[in-house]
């Protein structure tokens, strides 16, 4: 209940006591270590305190995706891309569900300067996610160098929405730039387009 109620020392209390009770259960491990302080400290002694808490969760259950991103995080502060590329891989190989796992892949990607994979990560993650996940990914895409953006991509950021306008009536739906939709506001009433109308919409 603590935890859920956003009492973080009281749970992680209870979190430590379940562990000592029981060191097989490695929620409680994880969770005690990620509502301390080290999860949050750059000092190399808590990173590598991080870390050690991390493998110790992984040997009592090697397939627990959340300690592989811990570990690619703290790895990826450290500069070590290509290692905390490789674990964030297995975690996105253990519950490719995930979205932010995907991202994380991608950013990581990019770091490297494989701007073409971590396209395909972005790509990926918009194609099936929405909110902020889809979001997120735009914001991976956008950060691509744009030389290197796919002219293919299917992903629509709202930038590339500026400026335009929804009209909808009982069976149409369009977005197009106000520009056009007075056009086919005329066009609708029997108006004759003007000559401005001529130019590109």
């Amino acid at each position: 209940m603590n935890f859920a109620d956003g009492k973080d020392e009281a749970a992680k209390a209870e979190f430590e006591k379940a562990h000592a009770a029981d060191p097989q259960r490695y929620l409680s491990l994880y969770y005690a270590t990620m509502l301390s302080p080290l999860r949050k400290s750059n000092e190399p002694a808590d990173k590598l305190k991080l870390r050690a808490a991390m493998y110790d969760v992984l040997k009592l259950n090697p397939r627990f995706a959340p300690a592989f991103i811990q570990l690619a995080m703290t790895t990826a502060r450290e500069g070590s891309y290509i290692n905390a590329l490789n674990q964030a891989r297995k975690a996105e190989e253990l519950e490719p569900s995930r979205a932010g796992y995907h991202l994380l892949v991608g950013r990581l990607l990019l770091a490297l300067g494989r701007v073409d994979e971590a396209a395909q990560q972005a790509t990926f993650v918009a194609e099936r996610w929405r909110g902020p996940d889809h979001d997120e990914a735009t914001e991976l895409w956008s950060a691509l160098p744009a030389e290197k953006r796919p002219l293919d991509t299917t992903l629509i950021t709202d930038a590339a929405l500026n400026g335009t306008q929804t009209s909808q009536g009982m069976v149409l739906s369009v977005t197009c730039t106000k520009k056009a939709l007075r056009l086919l506001s005329r066009m609708r009433t029997g108006q004759a387009p003007s000559a401005a109308s001529a130019e590109p919409v």
